[in-house]
């Protein structure tokens, strides 16, 4: 799975500081030699102000762990280093999440040893923390979701102490915590996924002991589950992605033995299976769900022969619109989709030569636009 859910992660909001980091305005991605060069994975992407922006992961042979930062372009083809590296710190791992709101990109962190934090920007190359060590709450470990919903900002967090947290915010820097920890269950230690629709906000939740789950929130406060845990199998340990596609919700779960499943329910009471797991391969353990025009995509995790993206207009009838990794079995997980200008961007993890993104315009000619790989000799 994505390093986005790898073990779980956490927002919680208590103390909230801020600290403003500037970098220099339009200076190019350029890599120094003491960077490895190499992002093996891109956790999060976004579309903001008509710029595509990209969460990354590498690892950092002098901080000996990997580090997270932000990047951005806006024609997919030059790219600019948005962040300073893990936002000035070398405990902010990866960044987990991004999203607009209110003129203002939210980056969400993980940070094992301090807590997760939350930075902002509004150009892209100034940015400012909101939120730092987890709400105050050092155990939440990361920001796995970020979701914008009846003029709020919610974020949610894992945390395998307490259970999972969400939190709210109007103006991007006062935050209050909504719902009860782990929704009631402490061994709910993951809001893994966050989706708005209509009058209703969605939570897909990371569960090892008795299985994943659905909640949903028509105020934002009080919360109630869906259906079962791990839709009647504990091994469907997250609900790893939702999507709302032509009246039915579906649900992408990660399952370790038995391959991932794609779940769906018009009613929210009751679910369905609509394709085989793993869609036919036990290899693919996660499944990430994501509406392009009149289909419903579907992007997995596969360590033996590459990640797949599969598609459905119908909701029954999938097909697979890619070649095994994009043609490079390194390619193992899909870690993101956005939709930018028109096309669908996909994010493939590669921890060989580097993170890459694709792009498509009819969901089944790919072409690759970047690989995040590489030293680059720094500008003279």
């Amino acid at each position: 799975m994505s390093n986005r859910r790898l073990v779980l992660l956490t927002l919680g909001l208590l103390f909230i500081q801020s600290g403003v980091w500037a970098y220099p305005p339009h200076d190019p991605w350029i890599l120094e030699e003491k960077d490895t060069g190499k992002r093996r994975s891109i956790s999060a992407m976004c579309s903001f102000k008509e710029t595509l922006y990209v969460g990354t992961s590498r690892w950092s042979f002098k901080n000996r762990s990997y580090i997270g930062d932000v990047f951005l372009s806006s024609d997919g083809q030059l790219w600019e280093k948005s962040s300073a590296d893990g936002f000035g710190s070398k405990w902010n791992f990866s960044i987990l999440c991004l999203k607009g709101f209110e003129g203002f990109l939210y980056a969400g962190t993980e940070n094992r040893f301090n807590g997760a934090e939350i930075w902002r920007t509004a150009d892209g190359r100034r940015w400012t923390k909101v939120i730092l060590n987890g709400f105050g709450r050092k155990n939440n470990i990361g920001v796995f979701a970020l979701e914008s919903w009846g003029g709020h900002l919610y974020a949610g967090t894992g945390n395998m102490v307490a259970g999972l947290q969400v939190w709210r915010t109007k103006d991007g820097v006062n935050w209050k915590q909504v719902g009860r920890n782990g929704f009631g269950d402490k061994g709910n230690i993951g809001c893994a996924y966050l989706l708005a629709h209509g009058n209703r906000l969605y939570s897909g939740v990371e569960n090892w002991s008795s299985g994943s789950e659905v909640w949903q929130t028509r105020d934002g406060e009080h919360w109630s589950k869906l259906g079962r845990s791990g839709f009647g199998n504990e091994q469907n340990a997250i609900v790893f992605s939702i999507a709302y596609h032509d009246d039915y919700f579906y649900a992408g779960t990660f399952n370790l033995l038995g391959g991932a499943q794609v779940w769906r329910s018009h009613n929210l009471k009751e679910w369905f299976e609509t394709a085989p797991p793993g869609f036919g391969d036990k290899s693919n353990q996660t499944i990430l769900l994501y509406t392009y025009e009149d289909y419903l995509y579907a992007g997995t995790k596969n360590s033996k022969t590459g990640a797949e993206v599969w598609r459905t207009k119908d909701g029954k009838s999938w097909q697979q619109v890619n070649r095994d990794g994009f043609g490079d079995k390194n390619n193992t997980p899909v870690h993101a989709f956005i939709e930018h200008k028109g096309m669908l961007v996909a994010a493939a993890g590669n921890s060989d030569t580097g993170a890459q993104l694709w792009t498509t315009k009819d969901g089944r000619d790919w072409k690759k636009i970047r690989t995040f790989a590489g030293h680059i000799p720094e500008k003279k």
